[in-house]
């Protein structure tokens, strides 16, 4: 109803302007009167006529003047007219709003209940509170890695170590039976003497499950002589699996290894009873097994830094790592050892949960890993920074420094050894493989001299999963059983992991080594490692309430929310730039094979292959010819 009103207000303001500037034309352009007084007209009489037929003449009509009108006079019309317009207006505005209450009122009666609802009684606005923004306090990790070491000194007073009794005896060993040594021995020489090479069959030597036949080639005989007839020795014998060294490291013979008839476990409990054990001066020792000759091999972590293992399925790469893990919990305190988990495939390593070793729980998210290791190479850094501050080089000299009174109040008294052990690499590469890759790259080369070390295990050698920045970092490494040469040369760089025989039968590479020794691993129970861990657990619970496992924690769920991954668009785009490339030099060069694109862009066969395809698709090239021609369609 308001734009009908207003609408009327401008129809007559319209007309009254319009008459105003009409009243206003015709007073402006009339003549102007005189202001002296008209004469009065004089009456004419008629006079009359002689003839008597004429009738007299009438006087005319006298006309009066007109009225002289003002400018002031048409402005105060104009007012009287807008003035009634705006009376109307306002009572036409009165009307429409009585009829509009009107209407409301009968809507209201016919929506109206016959009865009525209960009201909720007013509520009252509650006052505004003032928001107070409350600055988050910074978190110096530094404090609390001091107070967190300081803590676990207080609780390692009351912590002992586990005894070896909790672990089973060995098995008493069977002695290998001598006629079927001797018999052995003239079988491998028969072999040697039907190929008409001269050698010697010298000894054999009997391990837990590896037999050794040493040979002693006379002067002249070329030792590929040897090692080519090797599957005539295994059809000889009868052998599962023959292994030739050839040379044996450091001897004077050739070898070949071959199954014992009667294999014997080695019980991690032997191993850790022997004097090479108890004597043994490494700073983080690790019982591996026993070589071919029966002696126990034992691994300084500290001298490794970093150890590698890969095996197929069921080849006895998860006991190793229990093996390793029970070494560790045998002889470190948890002031001693700090250590982290990661297992993907959830059910190998969760039995470890509640040793108090564990600075976070055992991570089971792939996801969650990468962030982790970032926070190890911040501690690794800030574990530097502190060396550099006191003057040691090594985490050796740091814990038998002698406490200087002008320390920082946030030093540390000693710094323990940190190990980090991913059981399964793949799924992890799968996830976060640059980043992971990046981490461990910078944790393998530089954390040594600070007590950090790492292991990890996969059983999918693959290039994909150990990459070369992973291997160059991982010179020492063991390899179980795979299913391929091709498996072996991707772990040991040679040939030999295809022929183990599984379950424990391995090939160690030892730090700064050349060779790769074979031994038998440790064995395990599951019992035992129960038992093992609730020893641990009874002395000391593991706790995670501290700032340093929060912090771990919230930095591996942190990567859980980052963007997702774009490299397959950066893969489309490079290609999209090497397409590109390749048009240009196809139109300068007129040359289109795959061979040659591949030199000029400096790609794989396979890329190149592809883009040559997709030039095809787009009618740049034509189809393939003779010898790997091609018509080049543009100009």
């Amino acid at each position: 109803m308001d734009k009908i009103i207003k609408k009327e207000d401008k129809e007559a303001a319209r007309k009254v302007f319009r008459k105003v500037k009409g009243l206003i034309k015709d007073f402006f352009s009339a003549d102007p009167i005189p202001d002296r007084p008209s004469p009065r007209p004089s009456k004419v009489i008629a006079e009359p006529s002689d003839s008597p037929d004429v009738p007299a003449l009438e006087a005319p009509p006298i006309i009066p003047p007109t009225p002289q009108i003002t400018f002031q006079d048409l402005f105060e019309q104009f007012q009287k007219a807008q003035e009634n317009h705006f009376k109307q207006s306002d009572q036409a505005q009165v009307i429409l709003n009585h009829l509009h209450l009107e209407n409301q009122k009968v809507r209201e009666l016919e929506l109206t209940p016959a009865f009525e609802l209960p009201q909720n009684p007013p509520v009252e606005a509650e006052p505004e509170q003032e928001i107070i923004e409350v600055e988050e306090p910074i978190i110096d990790n530094e404090v609390l890695m001091a107070d967190y070491l300081e803590e676990k000194e207080l609780s390692n007073q009351t912590y002992a170590t586990p005894q070896l009794s909790i672990l089973e005896e060995a098995e008493v060993s069977k002695e290998i039976p001598q006629e079927w040594q001797e018999s052995t021995l003239d079988t491998v020489q028969d072999t040697l003497d039907s190929f008409r090479i001269d050698a010697i069959v010298q000894q054999i030597t009997c391990g837990p499950r590896i037999a050794r036949i040493d040979i002693r080639p006379a002067p002249g005989i070329k030792v590929s002589d040897i090692t080519g007839i090797t599957n005539n020795f295994a059809m000889e014998l009868h052998a599962e699996s023959v292994r030739v060294l050839a040379p044996v490291p450091g001897m004077p013979y050739v070898g070949i290894e071959i199954p014992s008839p009667h294999s014997q476990p080695v019980a991690l409990r032997s191993l850790l009873e022997d004097d090479s054990w108890k004597n043994h001066s490494g700073a983080i020792p690790l019982a591996l097994g026993r070589n071919t000759s029966g002696d126990t091999v034992i691994l300084d972590l500290a001298r490794a830094p970093h150890l590698l293992i890969a095996g197929s399925t069921g080849s006895g790469k998860s006991v190793c790592i229990n093996t390793i893990l029970s070494s560790l919990l045998l002889r470190f305190s948890p002031a001693e050892l700090e250590l982290i988990l990661v297992d993907p495939k959830v059910v190998e390593l969760g039995v470890y949960a509640t040793v108090p070793h564990l600075i976070t729980p055992v991570i089971n998210n792939p996801k969650h890993v990468s962030g982790t290791l970032k926070w190890v190479v911040e501690e690794m850094k800030r574990r530097y920074e502190v060396l550099a501050k006191v003057g040691a080089r090594n985490i050796e000299s740091f814990n038998n420094r002698k406490i200087k009174e002008d320390e920082a109040e946030n030093t540390p008294k000693r710094y323990p050894f940190m190990v980090v052990i991913i059981d399964e690499l793949a799924d992890i590469m799968m996830c976060a493989g640059d980043e992971v890759e990046t981490y461990l790259a910078q944790i393998a080369q530089l954390s040594r001299a600070v007590g950090i070390h790492t292991i990890i295990a996969t059983q999918r050698p693959s290039v994909d999963v150990l990459t070369g920045i992973i291997k160059a970092n991982y010179p020492t490494r063991i390899a179980f059983k795979v299913s391929s040469l091709i498996d072996s040369r991707v772990i040991l760089d040679a040939r030999g992991a295809e022929t183990l025989l599984g379950r424990g039968d391995m090939l160690f590479r030892a730090p700064g080594g050349a060779t790769n020794e074979r031994l038998q691993g440790a064995l395990v129970s599951d019992e035992e490692i129960e038992s093992l861990v609730n020893e641990c657990s009874s002395s000391m619970q593991a706790d995670f309430s501290n700032g340093i496992s929060q912090a771990i924690m919230q930095s591996g769920e942190a990567t859980e929310d980052q963007e997702p991954d774009t490299s397959e668009e950066i893969e489309i785009d490079t290609n999209a730039e090497l397409i590109d490339q390749a048009i240009e030099i196809i139109r300068r060069d007129r040359k289109a094979s795959i061979s040659y694109i591949q030199r000029r862009l400096r790609i794989g066969y396979n890329r190149a292959a592809t883009i040559v395809e997709e030039l095809e698709e787009k009618g740049i090239l034509g189809p393939a010819k003779a010898g790997g021609k091609r018509e080049i369609l543009i100009n």
